[in-house]
């Protein structure tokens, strides 16, 4: 049995680590500071807080560099010692080929697994750590600005406030951080063309002030409530500002409007992160699919099926009531009690027709804390619901609107009282159909909206884009998921790839110019990562095809490698 030649194998292992260590540290603190840049620029990031985040950054990015770094040590190795006629004496001394690239064999699968371990638990971490550190100074900013005595800017608008306080997320609307401003005025600028006869005149002008004794700031990650056709969606934070007791006017010319809420927003606020698999472990990864609630984006569009599906359950809900009681009861936003009473409902163009009972007309009855009724009766009276408000703050509005509508006092109907309609708006019901929808499972939300418009009925169509919406976002994270995956599998894979095709390079390139020999080292790195990172987003956004880009690359230099290490072998 030939002996073994450790001496080699120790001298190339302890060059390749040495030379991989420090290669790696280069290329890493390289990339670390490039991608710190931007959210420093953006202001999103303090400069002692810089360090932090590179450091943070460095096991993310890792999987990016060491198929660089690997491939460029063993490369710088193996051609140094080919060049110094080393492999070619220990060839001669019986050491076959299988023996000299072992040492870059060994220590390409020891990194492979290791990249596995790192992009399956560690970096995932490391990314939900840098998200928090941006994501915190986000709010940061705005409570350092106040605090200081600083304008809040968003975009052309400005923000001043007396105070301001963290409230923590809202997990129901999908707000990653709330804040609370006191004493707030919003100053709206217009940038507009200076006059021909003054040109060093201010090009700025104020187009609306609003003042409010409170202001309620959301965060929202952009991608959990973009629209799917808006090609702005993209990673980063959108803010909306609630002011309570607001006054405001429009310009010099408008006069002073007063308003108990008002909303403004969204205002973007660029470089952080979005919602995205890419901070997930993998037994996160494998449980994804049956819990995607957990993604901001998909949680939003359950809400929005679940709200439509509510509406449609609430007028049915009435109808029953009203079928089988003869009435409904109601609350009024005040915690009034209003009871309706009718036979039915029947759809109509301008809502739901409430029947007449036989024995009369409509009847509304509106009891008070203090204990006094007030009663109405309408020849015609009609309920209506409705989703309001932006996809962030849904809210389920159920009005009833008496044509028509006679006060009675007593048995005697007063004409003091006669209106031609009269509205009940914000009313509520026994029950809360939107919670007990959201309380659902995906799947038996989309099997109820399926069964609603299979069976065609009334309101149905309103519930295919949202539907069609929400399974069309659960399908792609499913890909997401997969093409991740795979993904993650790709690179701790082009580690042994990209290692041994520097090593095969350099032994067969022994005359070449080392400088050559060293920028072609990177060659393979590069079409392995282009392979990788476009296949797994191929594979997100268009199918099956993009597996085959994304290992594409792999089998290619992997077959590369063979074909010259068997060309090396042979000569």
């Amino acid at each position: 049995m030939p002996r073994l030649p450790w001496t080699l194998w120790t001298h190339l292992t302890l060059e390749l680590w040495r030379l991989l260590l420090l290669s790696t540290a280069v290329v890493l603190v390289v990339i670390c500071f490039a991608i710190s840049v931007k959210p420093l620029s953006d202001g999103l990031l303090q400069p002692l807080d810089t360090p932090l985040f590179m450091l943070l950054a460095m096991p993310p990015m890792l999987a990016y560099a060491l198929p660089f770094a690997a491939g460029f040590a063993a490369t710088m190795v193996y051609h140094r010692h080919t060049q110094e006629n080393a492999v070619l004496a220990a060839h001669a001394g019986g050491v076959s080929h299988h023996a000299i690239v072992a040492p870059a064999l060994a220590t390409a699968i020891v990194l492979a697994g290791v990249m596995g371990v790192m992009n399956e638990q560690v970096i995932p971490r490391f990314l939900n750590s840098m998200e928090t550190l941006v994501a915190r100074d986000v709010q940061r900013i705005i409570t350092r600005s106040v605090d200081n005595g600083e304008p809040i800017r968003f975009g052309n608008v400005a923000l001043h406030a007396a105070s301001a306080t963290s409230l923590g997320p809202d997990r129901s609307v999908g707000a990653y951080e709330r804040i609370r401003l006191r004493e707030v005025a919003l100053v709206r600028t217009e940038r507009v063309a200076p006059p021909e006869d003054d040109p060093d005149a201010p090009t700025m002008k104020i187009e609306s002030e609003l003042t409010a004794t409170e202001a309620i700031v959301w965060l929202f990650r952009a991608e959990s409530i973009a629209d799917d056709d808006d090609p702005a969606a993209q990673s980063g934070t959108l803010a909306f500002i609630d002011l309570a007791e607001t006054v405001g006017r429009r310009g010099r010319d408008v006069p002073i409007a007063r308003a108990q809420r008002f909303r403004t927003g969204p205002y973007a606020i660029g470089g952080t992160f979005e919602n995205n698999v890419k901070y997930m472990t993998y037994r996160d990864l494998r449980d994804l699919p049956q819990n995607p609630e957990r993604m901001d984006y998909i949680q939003s569009r359950k809400r929005e099926l679940a709200f439509h599906l509510a509406r449609l359950e609430a007028l049915e809900a009435i109808d029953d009531q009203l079928r089988s009681e003869g009435g409904v009861r109601l609350r009024d936003q005040l915690g009034r009690t209003v009871l309706v009473s009718g036979k039915g409902l029947t759809p109509r163009p301008r809502g739901h027709l409430i029947e007449q009972a036989a024995d009369g007309p409509v009847r509304i009855e509106r009891f008070d804390p203090e204990g006094r009724t007030i009663r109405w009766e309408s020849d015609r009276a009609f309920f209506d619901a409705a989703v309001e408000g932006e996809r962030e703050f849904r809210s389920l509005e159920l009005t009833l609107s008496l044509m028509g509508a006679s006060a009675v006092t007593g048995d005697q109907l007063g004409a003091a009282g006669k209106r031609d309609q009269l509205d009940f708006p914000a009313l509520t019901l026994w029950f809360d159909p939107t919670a007990e929808f959201m309380e659902r499972p995906i799947p038996e939300l989309l099997a109820e909206a399926d069964r609603r418009i299979e069976a065609e009925s009334w309101g149905a169509g309103t519930l295919v884009g949202p539907r069609h919406e929400l399974e069309g976002r659960v399908s792609q994270l499913e890909d997401e998921v997969f093409s991740k995956i795979h993904e993650r599998a790709g690179l701790s894979l082009s580690v042994i790839v990209v290692m041994m095709a520097g090593t095969i390079a350099a032994m067969r390139l022994r005359h070449s110019d080392p400088l050559s020999v060293y920028l072609l080292s990177f060659i393979p790195a590069l079409i392995i990562l282009a392979s990788v990172s476009g296949g797994q987003n191929m594979l997100y956004r268009q199918g099956i095809e993009g597996l085959f880009v994304l290992w594409g690359g792999i089998v290619v230099m992997g077959a590369f490698t063979i074909v010259g290490y068997r060309g090396l072998v042979r000569h």
